[in-house]
């Protein structure tokens, strides 16, 4: 799928892009890169994510009115999920400035077979703000998506918090 302006871009269930930069003011500000590409390829293993893995667009450089670099992308598929409280998935489009509008946010996808318990790991996929220095025009950009095979992921994290969902910034799909 193609995004708009401030949109997001790729595959929600296999994300294969990396984010794209932020548009330059002529004679002005550069805008941020996009953020990267990352891929885990664990078919017969197991992925435990007890720190951070991050693939965040970058804020503009400058002080004018650059745009903030797109989230990109994080795809995993592995037999087995899990993680701590201390992990987190982030693809977060970077905020724009002056005029710039915020980069969208990425693609998350964790593709598994089974889940480790218990599990705690954070996913954002938010998008950058724009610094709305425009009157009349929106500079914020489109939220990123996170997507799982089935449900037993929420299923898991709602029972394991007390039957409270946290720690998903993003628009969910799947």
């Amino acid at each position: 799928t193609t995004g708009g302006i401030n949109g997001t871009n790729d595959s929600p269930s296999a994300p294969g892009i990396p984010g794209s930069g932020g548009g330059a003011k002529t004679g002005g500000d550069t805008g941020g890169d996009g953020g990267g590409l990352i891929t885990i390829q664990a078919s017969n293993g197991t992925v435990t994510i007890n720190g951070t893995i991050s693939a965040n667009g970058n804020n503009t450089f400058g002080a004018g009115s650059g745009g903030g670099g797109a989230g990109g992308g994080i795809y995993i598929n592995c037999a087995t999920f899990g993680g701590s409280s201390t992990g987190l998935l982030s693809a977060i489009g970077g905020n724009g400035d002056g005029f710039g509008g915020g980069g969208g946010g990425g693609r998350i996808a964790v593709i598994y077979q089974a889940l480790a318990r218990p599990l705690g790991v954070k996913f954002s996929a938010e998008r950058g703000t724009g610094a709305d220095n425009n009157p009349g025009f929106t500079t914020s950009a489109q939220k990123g998506t996170i997507y799982f095979p089935d449900a037993n992921l929420f299923n898991a994290r709602i029972a394991d918090a007390g039957g409270m969902l946290k720690g998903f910034w993003g628009t969910i799909c799947g």
